[in-house]
């Protein structure tokens, strides 16, 4: 019998196309920016950096590579660049930079210092199916060096036109310094930029030039617009997935669906289906849509496959040697699961060398987002282990969590603890094998003499080689998965409150918010406001979210709406205060139950720790009555 997973939830609305298509007619500036990220952050700031939102930032990785990207007008660029360096992690921030322009500083490709012809090389092609005209460039680098007298040189554009860099700005830690180009107008379809590395500066000292990203503004062409884009999913292995798209532009339109970027006979429809997925369908499934007047749109969505076994998150099999000087308090690897995905923990644990533990290890699995702490196990003496199949010279050990773990799409850690510094037992494998079919990507290690269970190591081991230890036992689901789960508050009446969740898996993904038992009307997205609220509409709040692979039910969300407190008329110098927890009261005084008596400030209380809570007097009026209240603070 032929296994299809429902498809209703993928339904888009055709009312978009028409609405995108009246919008190409007023064409504004547009903005891309190319992040190379290497194993460092990618841009997550709301607002975007240097002008460019967040959704027009494409991240590339690796010390080189070439990669035909979609821009959200329309059109495609294809980047290729190449250096013989790799990137750098976890600078400092700048200062004169935002947040989301410290995140593009934080991974930079560099060619090897001590190179004297080293240099960066970036070619940017496919601006005619882009940019109508004119479009201006700019550049991102940093220096990793001494920053006394340091300058930036050029870059060089197109072999002849230099574009020069601001003066440079310190890190808080005073070895890296970073700067922006002035931009540059260019036009053609294409352009090429060099970085030189290894400038000379006062003295003789040579600092490594390093490039972060780049940026691009132009008027966009009137080109295909992908409406609604194909959601990244997750089926599990000999089911069917189908991938459809929504497109507006110039009719007729047509369409390519491509495998690895290659064409797929006769997938030409806005609709894709893959039968009996397999581990080998497990790639990116890109869509190229040309319109009338060969303009073209990409767009991109990612097919995981949930297999039936189990998979080590960190695999011994490229683990060769032990690290040099062991590690101290803490070591943590650092990974994401992806968008269109989750994962579902069962067992946490570690590879070592040791078949035997003389001291106890502490394992534990944290949401990076604050260190929060997600599940923890303990290896001592006694547990046994068993030689790892893909590399018997090491040892696994792992020990089931009491209830599975899933996880949807963000940033996590595994870190182990127990030695103490300097020591090497157990000795640390150094290597990086990351098994559950693309749903997680590593991150990079981190090491530190200090750190504790609970608190993250934060010293990156460089791009030589990662330290390895904590491992767990995972398995690709694709159900929802939270990864933030929503946050109540205390609200004065008639005020508002956002509910928010972050989840993934699978997509795209159904939400209902509930409140006690009762589903919420219209409350169908991942944010539920609370406006004009009364004290009726306090309670729990939860939300349902649900994809083809099943449904999951939040942690609840508590809402308290806090009214004005009965009045207290009293003669006494003791007040009750009663009122809600943590909201802001001020208590005052009359010597006049009516007016013409003002009321006078006696205490406030920015946060009320208690309820009933009192307030003393202490100068009470003598031979004459005096009359008290509580009053809300908004």
């Amino acid at each position: 019998m032929k296994k299809t997973l429902c498809n209703v939830r993928q339904v888009r609305c055709l009312a978009l196309a028409a609405l995108a298509a009246g919008a190409l007619a007023a064409a504004q500036a547009q903005t891309v920016g190319l992040n190379f990220v290497g194993s460092g952050s990618s841009m997550t700031e709301a607002g975007g950096a240097f002008g460019v939102p967040l959704g027009n930032w494409n991240n590339l990785s690796g010390a080189s590579g070439s990669t035909t990207l979609s821009v959200s007008s329309g059109g495609g660029l294809t980047v290729t660049w190449s250096t013989g360096g790799g990137t750098w992690l976890s600078r400092p921030p700048f200062p004169g930079f935002s947040a989301g322009e410290n995140e593009v500083f934080s991974g930079n490709l560099f060619a090897h210092q001590g190179d004297a012809s080293g240099s960066i090389n970036v070619t940017v092609s496919g601006l005619d199916t882009v940019a109508a005209g004119e479009y201006t460039l700019q550049l991102m680098a940093g220096i990793d060096g001494p920053r006394t007298n340091s300058r930036f040189r050029e870059a060089l554009v197109n072999g002849t036109t230099p574009l020069f860099f601001n003066p440079p700005t310190p890190a808080a830690s005073g070895t890296s310094i970073a700067a922006a180009t002035t931009n540059l107008t260019l036009s053609g379809d294409s352009f090429s930029f060099t970085l030189a590395n290894d400038n000379p500066i006062e003295g003789g000292v040579q600092v490594r030039a390093e490039l972060s990203g780049l940026t691009l503004a132009f008027t966009p062409l009137p080109g295909p617009t992908i409406v609604a884009p194909p959601p990244s999913q997750t089926v599990p292995e000999g089911f069917d997935a189908e991938f459809t798209l929504f497109a507006s532009g110039a009719e007729p339109l047509s369409y390519q669906w491509q495998f690895n970027g290659a064409d797929l006979l006769g997938e030409t429809f806005p609709t894709l289906t893959v039968f009996n997925a397999t581990a080998a369908n497990a790639v990116s499934y890109r869509c190229v849509v040309t319109d009338a007047n060969g303009r073209f749109a990409l767009s991109t969505a990612q097919l995981f496959i949930a297999a039936a076994g189990p998979l080590l998150g960190y695999d011994p099999a490229t683990i060769t040697s032990a690290g040099a000087e062991g590690y101290g308090g803490g070591l943590a690897n650092f990974f994401e699961v992806v968008a269109g995905t989750s994962v579902e923990v069962s067992d946490l644990g570690a590879v070592l060398y040791e078949a035997t533990l003389t001291n106890t290890l502490t394992v534990q699995l944290y949401r990076s987002v604050g260190a929060t702490v997600l599940a923890t196990t303990t290896l001592g003496a006694g547990d046994a282990s068993t030689p790892a199949a893909s590399n018997p010279a090491l040892n696994l050990y792992l020990k089931p969590l009491a209830s599975p773990l899933r996880l949807g799409p963000g940033a996590y850690a595994i870190a182990i603890y127990g030695n103490t510094p300097g020591a090497r037992v157990p000795r640390t494998p150094v290597g990086v094998t990351v098994n559950p079919s693309g749903a997680i990507h590593h991150l990079g290690s981190r090491y530190g003499n200090f750190e504790g269970p609970g608190v993250l190591p934060g010293v990156p081991d460089g791009t030589g080689f990662q330290y390895l230890a904590g491992t767990f036992t995972v398995a690709v689901s694709g159900a929802p998965a939270i990864y933030m789960q929503p946050q109540g508050g205390n609200v004065p009446e008639g005020g508002r409150l956002t509910l928010s969740v972050q989840a993934g898996g699978s997509l795209p993904l159904a939400y209902q918010w509930v409140k006690g038992a009762t589903d919420l009307d219209g409350a169908t997205s991942s944010t539920l406001v609370l406006s004009g609220l009364t004290v009726a509409d306090a309670g729990d709040y939860r939300v349902r979210i649900s994809n083809n692979l099943g449904d999951l039910l939040s942690d609840a969300a508590t809402v308290n709406v806090a009214g004005q407190p009965a009045g207290t008329v009293a003669s006494h110098a003791a007040i009750l205060v009663q009122g809600l927890v943590g909201m802001h009261y001020r208590v005052e005084f009359r010597e006049a139950v009516a007016p013409p008596g003002a009321w006078q400030l006696l205490q406030d209380i920015p946060a009320l720790p208690q309820t009933p809570y009192q307030v003393f007097d202490p100068t009470p009026a003598t031979g004459a009555q005096r009359f008290y209240r509580a009053q809300l603070t908004r």
